[in-house]
């Protein structure tokens, strides 16, 4: 009898383990699933595939106090929807000026296509230069 209620017992914890096994790797599943896709200027001239409803973020260095900050040049929204823009200055000593930051564009993948996503870093004057450009291929499938 002792055997018995040993070999439940043992049943019933390998069970529990391989209950919870399986919660946990479904959870990380769908966080993977969710997570965004994150280019930089090292992905500029690349080609990259988007799922659906998958968020694309570009991170950028930007120093808007020369005048010069990241614009979108050439997009088509029923492909990839501009969800944000957000700026965050460096890390810098308390009154120092002329420190600049990182800029995060994120976009949604809205549409199935193929969309051509350029950005230019330039002055906001019209007669200014283009200081830099970033330009990637996004397949939504």
């Amino acid at each position: 009898m002792m055997a018995t209620v040993r070999g439940g017992l043992l049943m019933a914890i390998i069970l529990l383990i391989l209950g919870c096994s399986s919660a946990d790797n479904g959870a990380e599943k769908q966080i993977s699933d969710h997570k965004a896709v994150i280019l930089s200027h090292t992905d500029s001239g690349g080609n990259f595939e988007l799922q659906p409803g998958r968020t694309l973020k570009i991170t950028l260095e930007e120093n808007p106090t020369t005048g010069y900050r990241w614009q979108i040049a050439e997009s088509d929204d029923m492909i990839l929807k501009l969800l944000n823009r957000k700026y965050e200055r460096a890390d810098a000593e308390p009154g120092k000026l002329g420190v600049g930051g990182m800029v995060t564009f994120e976009f949604e993948a809205a549409g199935k296509g193929i969309a051509e996503l350029k950005m230019v870093y330039i002055r906001a004057t019209a007669d200014s230069d283009t200081a830099g450009q970033f330009s990637v291929a996004i397949e939504v499938k």
